[in-house]
C-alpha cells in the first residue's frame, strides 16, 4: 500500500513467504523494476495517497509501472469506436445524459441497456424492453436486496423516473442490446485474457465462458447465478453448424486489435475484454477492464500469474540493456 512505501530510503514493506515455517513474514525490499497498479477498487484508487503513489512511481527514472487506473466505460467505448475495424464489433453506446438519449436510443433499438461507467459485476445494470405494440416498456433491474426485479411502465416519463430512482451515484451509458448466443435458453458471454508476454507481445492467455443463470438474467457474472462453462462444449452446443475453432479466432482476433488500440492511449501488460456472441457466431465487444478479476478456471488463472512475471522480466531487461 502507499503507507508500505518509504521513497527517501527507497524502500518498501511487504512480506515474502517462508517455506521452513511454512507462512509469510515481514520484510524490507529494495524499490522494483516494475510495478503493476493492483488496487481492486475504485474508492481506494482515488484516494490522495494512492494516486501521489502512482504518480511518485510513473516519474522515477528506471522504474515501470504499468495498468495505472480503471477504465472508464465511457472513455473506452469512444476509442474502440474510432477504430474503422473495431467500431463494427461495438454495440451503439451512448452517454446518458437526460431523459432525450432514452428516448434517442429507444427509437433505434427496441431493448437498451443502462450501465455505471464505474461500476464492476452487474452492479447498477437496467435494462429496458420497449414492445411498441403494447406500448409497453419493461425494465428488469437489481433491487437492493439482489433479487432481480420487473418494472412495467405505459410511457417513458413514468419508465425514466423509476430508471433515476434505481441508478445508482455514477455517470451512465445507454447501450444497444445484442441479442446473445444461448445454451438451453440461457444467454452466455466471454470473458478473455489478453496478456503481454515475455517478448513484450500481445497474445490471449484464457477464454472463459460464463453462462447466465436463466433467460431474463441481466448479467453472466457467477455471484449473479451464473455458472461457468468450457469454450469447446459450449461453442460446439451454440453453433453446431460452425466449428469451435472458426468462433475462437473471430474472438482472439478483435481482443488482440482492442489491446493494441488500448495500448496507444495507455500503459498496459494485461486486461480482460467482455465479449457477446450473436446467433450467427459473431463477436461483440461490451467491456474491457484494466485490472482483470480472478479466473475462475485453474490453468487460466495460473498461466495469468506466470505471464505477469514473464512481462514485467522482459520489462526489466529491456530496460537494462539499453
Amino acid at each position: 500500500t502507499p503507507s508500505n512505501v518509504n521513497w527517501k530510503k527507497r524502500r518498501i514493506r511487504g512480506e515474502i513467504f517462508a517455506k521452513d515455517i511454512n507462512q509469510w513474514v515481514p520484510y524490507s525490499f529494495p524499490f522494483p523494476n516494475v510495478v503493476y497498479n493492483r488496487i481492486q477498487d475504485r474508492i481506494h484508487e482515488d484516494t490522495e495517497s494512492s494516486q501521489l503513489c502512482i504518480q511518485r512511481f510513473l516519474s522515477k527514472p528506471g522504474i515501470t509501472l504499468f495498468n495505472p487506473g480503471f477504465f472508464n466505460k465511457g472513455k473506452i467505448n469512444s476509442i474502440l469506436s474510432n477504430s474503422p475495424i473495431i467500431k463494427k464489433y461495438i454495440p451503439e453506446t451512448k452517454a446518458l445524459l437526460s431523459k432525450t438519449d432514452l428516448i434517442n436510443m429507444l427509437k433505434r433499438h427496441n431493448t437498451i441497456y443502462l450501465k455505471p461507467t464505474n461500476a464492476r459485476l452487474g452492479t447498477g445494470i437496467i435494462r429496458v424492453v420497449n414492445s411498441q405494440s403494447q406500448k409497453l416498456y419493461t425494465m428488469h433491474y437489481y433491487a437492493h436486496n439482489e433479487d432481480l426485479k420487473e418494472y412495467r411502465a405505459q410511457n417513458i416519463h413514468l419508465l425514466w423516473n423509476k430508471i433515476r430512482q434505481e441508478m445508482i451515484q455514477c455517470p451512465y451509458i445507454v447501450q444497444q442490446a445484442i441479442s446473445l448466443a444461448a445454451v438451453s435458453t440461457c444467454p452466455f458471454d466471454c470473458r478473455v485474457l489478453v496478456q503481454k508476454n515475455h517478448q513484450g507481445l500481445w497474445k490471449i492467455s484464457g477464454l472463459g465462458i460464463r453462462i447466465a443463470a436463466h433467460s431474463q438474467s441481466l448479467t453472466t457474472h457467477v455471484p449473479r447465478g451464473g455458472r461457468i462453462g468450457t469454450a469447446k462444449v459450449v461453442l460446439q452446443l451454440a453453433f453446431p453448424q460452425l466449428r469451435p475453432n472458426i468462433v475462437e479466432q473471430r474472438i482472439h482476433q478483435l481482443c488482440i486489435a482492442t489491446a493494441k488500440r488500448l495500448e496507444k492511449h495507455y500503459t498496459l501488460g494485461e486486461m480482460s475484454i467482455d465479449v457477446g456472441l450473436d446467433h450467427n457466431g459473431y463477436p461483440w465487444i461490451f467491456e474491457a477492464n484494466s485490472k482483470p478479476m480472478k479466473f475462475d478456471e485453474p490453468a487460466i488463472r495460473e498461466k495469468q500469474l506466470g505471464q505477469v512475471i514473464r512481462y514485467s522480466q522482459f520489462l526489466t531487461f529491456s530496460r537494462i540493456l539499453k
